[in-house]
C-alpha cells in the first residue's frame, strides 16, 4: 500500500472510531487530525470536507462489521445456528468491549436521521442489507426443510434488526448487558419457537 492510501485508511478508521463513540457532529476535524498526529494539510490532501469522512468512516464500520458477520455464517451449518450468529456478535461483542461505541448503524442512524441526508441514506441501505441478509438465511432454511414454511421472512427480519438494535440501545444507556442479554433469550426463544420445524 502507498503512503497515500496508508494515510487515508488510517484517517478513515481513526474517524470511524470517534464518529462512532463521540458521534459525528461532536467530532471535529482538529480531533481526527490530533489523535492521527497528522496535520490538517493531510487530511484535506485526502478529503474536501467533514461529510466525506462522514461516509468514508461509516462504510468503514460497516463492512467491518458485515466482514466479520459475513465470516462467523459461513461456519455454520444450519439456518438456526446462522439465525443465532447476531445474538452472538451483538452480546458477546458487547461483552467483550469490541463493540464499545455499540452499533454503528444505530448511532449513526439517531444522529443522522433528520441532519445529514447522505448519511442516512447509508444507514437505510445497511438496514437494508441486513434484513436482507436475514431474509435470505430464513428463506433457504424454509426450503431445507428447517424453518416453518408459513414463516414471514420479511416480518421476522424486521422484528430481530428491533430487538437487537434496542437491546443495544438499553445496553448502553444502562451500562449494563442485563438488558440486551433479555433481549437477546427472548430472540433465540423466539428462533427456537416460532421459526425452527
Amino acid at each position: 500500500m502507498r503512503k497515500a492510501e496508508a494515510t487515508k485508511q488510517a484517517i478513515i478508521k481513526q474517524a470511524a472510531a470517534l464518529f462512532n463513540k463521540k458521534g459525528y457532529a461532536a467530532t471535529s476535524i482538529p480531533q481526527i487530525t490530533e489523535a492521527l498526529h497528522i496535520s490538517k494539510g493531510s487530511f484535506y490532501g485526502n478529503f474536501n470536507n467533514k461529510e466525506e469522512i462522514e461516509l468514508a468512516a461509516f462504510d468503514h464500520n460497516i463492512a467491518k462489521m458485515n466482514e466479520a458477520l459475513r465470516q462467523e455464517i459461513a461456519k455454520k451449518d444450519n439456518t438456526i445456528d446462522k439465525l443465532l450468529v447476531f445474538e452472538t456478535y451483538y452480546f458477546e461483542g458487547m461483552k467483550a468491549h469490541r463493540l464499545p461505541a455499540g452499533c454503528a448503524i444505530l448511532n449513526t442512524a439517531i444522529e443522522a436521521d433528520d441532519t445529514h441526508p447522505k448519511l442516512n441514506e447509508r444507514v437505510i441501505a445497511a438496514i437494508e442489507n441486513w434484513k436482507n441478509s436475514i431474509i435470505s438465511i430464513i428463506e433457504k432454511g424454509k426450503k431445507y426443510g428447517q424453518i416453518k414454511p408459513q414463516v414471514n421472512a420479511e416480518e421476522y427480519a424486521v422484528l430481530f434488526i428491533a430487538m437487537i438494535e434496542g437491546g443495544v440501545m438499553l445496553g448502553k444507556t444502562y451500562k449494563s448487558l442485563e438488558p440486551l442479554h433479555k433481549v437477546m433469550r427472548h430472540y433465540r426463544r423466539i428462533i427456537q419457537t416460532e421459526l425452527k420445524i
